[in-house]
């Protein structure tokens, strides 16, 4: 930990807890709705079936990703950020196995997302395979779930508590090194190919997802303009293809700054290996809080882009679904989650009895 951290604020390690805390709590229980939601839903067709399941693990990954920062709370509410992590090797493993699968599933998952919705706008008479939606989602998490575990088990990498970020990640270096040692040529190589695979979901899941994000605004301005009778087929494939480019956007901009970072973490490495006589502490002041010259900022910074930004992300994602799809607020209210036997009516507020009916739904299509 570098001098200048030894005392890092209380008050915004308290404020950036408490944000975290709601984030937990909102957000796993929003994601939680909003699957029972997508589960409960009718489909009509293919191409429905397959957005009502890669919704239901979206919003299963978003989940996980708000209830993994546990961890960070305790962190954050402790003294000088000593927490669990800090004193338990196993823990902090796991935690970062968790984040490295969780943080690029979702990434993977938005771009899913939006390139079939792309594909759904450009050919509304093809349809997509459902299996699709359920087996690529698992096969990708598998892959990093393997690619995480070798890298951690790795030579020259040591999996380590960060207190500057309150979190776990890898170091081409033990944490209780003397900051002195001289970085070896194994340690560089690691760290560069860390950053590397690292920076690669997100770089190139970042070309697709704006290309996908500019071509389906293109094409719904185009298609508004060119038609003057709209049938109803048409507006329910436009409002779903605006919902999936607000949920894009806010992908976008929850995701540049980790891009951005990482990519100037990146340069700064390099110039690192090309300098000589470079040790340990050049590592830490240079290359990982090196964005403005200071590492309490730098710290802070790296926190909210690493941490805070894909929990707020994944809690917003809800809100999204609630505003945008079509009587969303009411699913739950009208009891449909369990065949209309608990609905709810200001009927039920008031005398705690309903009449129950048999479930209606609603095409998908209309909704998401």
């Amino acid at each position: 930990m570098s001098a200048d951290f030894q005392t890092p604020s209380k008050v915004l390690d308290d404020i950036f807890g408490t944000v975290l805390l709601f984030s937990l709590l909102l957000g796993s229980a929003f994601n939680i709705l909003s699957f029972l939601y997508f589960k409960t839903q009718a489909a009509r067709n293919k191409t429905s079936l397959y957005f009502k399941y890669l919704y239901m693990i979206i919003t299963c990954v978003d989940c996980c990703v708000c209830l993994q920062n546990f961890c960070v709370i305790n962190s954050a509410y402790s003294e000088n950020r000593t927490g669990w992590l800090s004193n338990n090797y196993g823990l902090c493993q796991c935690m970062f196995i968790a984040f490295w699968i969780l943080t690029q599933s979702s990434i993977f998952l938005v771009g899913m997302l939006s390139i079939s919705r792309l594909f759904a706008l450009w050919y509304p008479g093809r349809h997509l395979n459902p299996r699709i939606a359920m087996i690529a989602p698992l096969v990708f998490i598998v892959t990093v779930l393997i690619e995480s575990t070798a890298l951690i088990f790795a030579p020259y990498v040591h999996v380590a508590y960060f207190p500057e970020w309150m979190m776990c990640g890898p170091s081409p270096y033990d944490r209780t090194c003397d900051q002195d040692d001289k970085m070896t040529t194994e340690q560089i190589h690691v760290a560069v190919t860390f950053l590397v695979v690292y920076q690669s979901v997100p770089v190139m899941a970042l070309i697709p997802i704006s290309i996908s994000f500019g071509m389906s605004l293109w094409f719904l301005k185009k298609s508004s303009t060119a038609s003057k009778v709209i049938n109803s087929s048409t507006k329910r494939q436009r409002k779903a293809g605006v919902t999936v480019i607000i949920v894009t956007l806010l992908y976008i901009v929850f995701n540049i700054p980790l891009i951005v970072i990482l990519t100037f973490i990146l340069v700064k490495l390099v110039e690192l290996v090309a300098s000589t006589g470079y040790t340990l502490g050049d590592w830490n002041e240079k290359v990982m809080t090196a964005a403005f010259g200071n590492t309490w900022l730098d710290s802070y910074l790296m926190f909210m882009i690493l941490v805070l930004f894909p929990a707020l992300n994944s809690t917003l994602n809800p809100v999204i679904y609630f505003c945008r799809i079509k009587n969303f607020q009411l699913h739950f209210l009208e009891g449909k989650m369990c065949g209309g036997k608990c609905k709810i009516s200001p009927e039920t507020m008031v005398t705690g009895f309903t009449k129950t009916g048999p479930m209606t739904t609603t095409n998908l299509d209309e909704r998401v």
